[in-house]
């Protein structure tokens, strides 16, 4: 999809997160309830000496105490305002304002020495109350959701000092391919949150230096935010909305980078090759490059050798699988085939310096494009299964 398609979905959760966002509240506002009846018998006793000091009495106040430290907040991560009594405030900044009422910032056996225990039970005792009316009448106001405005990389820029362009085409390159690959990935039912988290460290490390994609970051950081509530009915579709638009951003990048790689004193714009179905300006290992498939081939035998004498027999034996493989894979042309020998020198090379992040972007990315390339062929989809499981152990 792209960046409008994108949006839109986003805005068709808006309601369905709405009522998901109510419900949660509610449940809020029973827990407080809860808090606040578990004291009640002991302020109501509050008068009788030693009351408020019973083991059951303390207990009550230190699980109410220490449930308003964390629970003061609405449920969930969204950010969205609420109205109660004709004020409106932010709820994901706190139900009650808790400074000076009681020192929330301690635990709960330290907080309660600077009062009496039938002091501290009354105060507890009123915010729990407070919180519960507040969830249970509130009314939530605004959008709730995140929906990114348009963003486009700068017209015109300049690399930092010591960037090569080069260099950050390899990275945009790899993290773009590694973002249509997560999406097809969520797409299959693969939870979208810890991946996308993944998705956005490997987006903010590529090209070192370069700080062009700082708006697109902290777009999808909101966007995943929202993901994580368990106010949203569907992660996976509202994590799908928000990774098109950075895609669609990254890919505008690539598509400048030629320009700010000139402006940079960087040389002539390189030939374009083709990124998932787009023309952009890169300098192609594979469309530049003079080796033949065999001297390609000697390289990954000669890297593979080295993974293996580091004690990697079994990655070693999976990589020459799968560089077999895709030789005697029929239906490929033979510059499709050495794009996808290339390929496997990038797994090759990460797998002999896996400590090496460029490295490891480039092989997620490679090893997505074989996987894709594998298509119905048992055996390059067997020879490829087999790569992924044994280069997971260093990956």
């Amino acid at each position: 999809m792209n960046g409008e398609d994108a949006k839109a979905v986003i805005r068709s959760q808006e309601e369905p997160t709405r009522q998901g966002l109510k419900k949660l509240l509610l449940l809020h506002s029973r827990e407080a309830q809860a808090h606040a009846d578990a004291l009640r018998p002991w302020y109501n006793q509050r008068s009788r000496r030693g009351a408020a000091t019973k083991p059951e009495a303390l207990k009550a106040l230190y699980d109410a105490f220490e449930w308003i430290r964390g629970g003061n907040h609405a449920p969930g991560e969204l950010r969205y305002q609420i109205s109660f009594s004709g004020d409106v405030w932010d709820g994901s900044k706190g139900l009650v304002d808790l400074d000076g009422t009681f020192y929330f910032s301690e635990p709960a056996h330290e907080a309660v020495k600077r009062v009496r225990p039938d002091i501290a039970i009354e105060i507890v005792c009123h915010i729990a109350l407070q919180i519960a009316e507040i969830c249970r009448e509130a009314r939530v106001i605004g959008p709730v959701l995140y929906v990114p405005d348009p963003k486009h990389p700068p017209r015109h820029g300049k690399l930092a000092d010591g960037v090569l362009a080069r260099n950050v085409a390899e990275d945009l390159t790899a993290v773009i391919a590694q973002g249509h690959a997560l999406d097809r990935n969520i797409a299959a039912g693969a939870p979208p949150l810890s991946a996308l988290k993944e998705w956005t460290d490997s987006v903010r490390n590529s090209g070192a230096g370069f700080n062009m994609h700082w708006a697109v970051l902290h777009s999808l950081g909101r966007g995943i935010a929202d993901c994580g509530s368990p106010a949203v009915p569907d992660a996976a579709i509202l994590g799908r909305a928000h990774l098109a638009v950075a895609l669609e951003y990254l890919e505008e990048l690539m598509e400048r980078l030629p320009e700010y790689a000139e402006a940079s004193g960087q040389g002539e714009r390189p030939d374009p090759v083709t990124i998932n179905g787009k023309f952009v300006a890169i300098n192609s290992p594979v469309t530049n490059s003079h080796l033949a498939v065999g001297e390609t081939v000697t390289s990954i035998g000669a890297t593979v050798e080295a993974v293996a004498d580091r004690g990697h027999t079994d990655v070693a034996a999976a990589i020459r699988a799968l560089t077999e493989a895709i030789q005697h894979t029929p239906g490929f042309a033979e510059d499709q085939r050495a794009e996808l020998l290339d390929h496997v020198a990038d797994v090759a090379d990460a797998a002999a310096a896996p400590d090496e992040p460029r490295k490891l972007n480039r092989a997620r990315a490679a090893m997505a494009m074989i996987t894709s390339a594998a298509g119905a062929s048992t055996q390059l989809a067997q020879a490829v299964d087999t790569c992924h499981q044994a280069i997971r152990q260093l990956f």
